[in-house]
């Protein structure tokens, strides 16, 4: 699974508030956290008739990313660091797909049709 920048100027996104009980992300322990930390999650799913799409993500600086890897699942699962991060998706021709929030969890606890990525 590959992140590649991505330009969202007109993408909304949808604001997932940060797990205020991990340290805060700097360059030097992202990778720590990443794999030990981070074990907070947001579940999110996409409306019916949306048959595959990309997650990508937006710092609050505007900064955002986008993951390569095509999803069909309409649930899917992103971990949530300490700062507050915009989380959305993009169809096949680049159009943003609505999110819904279903829930914030623990990753131990998601259902294994649920991808995490």
């Amino acid at each position: 699974m590959a992140w590649v920048k991505f330009n969202a100027s007109r993408i909304r996104g949808t604001l997932a508030k940060g797990d205020k009980s991990v340290p805060p992300t700097r360059w030097w322990n992202r990778r720590y956290l990443q794999l030990f930390c981070w074990n907070k999650v947001t579940v999110f799913m996409v409306p019916e008739g949306i048959e595959s799409y990309r997650v990508g993500f937006k710092s609050l600086t505007g900064d955002a990313e986008l993951n390569e890897e095509v999803l069909i699942s309409r649930k899917f699962a992103v971990r949530n660091g300490f700062e507050d991060c915009i989380f959305f998706a993009v169809d096949r021709d680049g159009r943003e797909v609505t999110l819904l929030e279903l829930e914030q969890t623990r990753d131990d606890c998601l259902p294994s049709d649920t991808p995490l990525i």
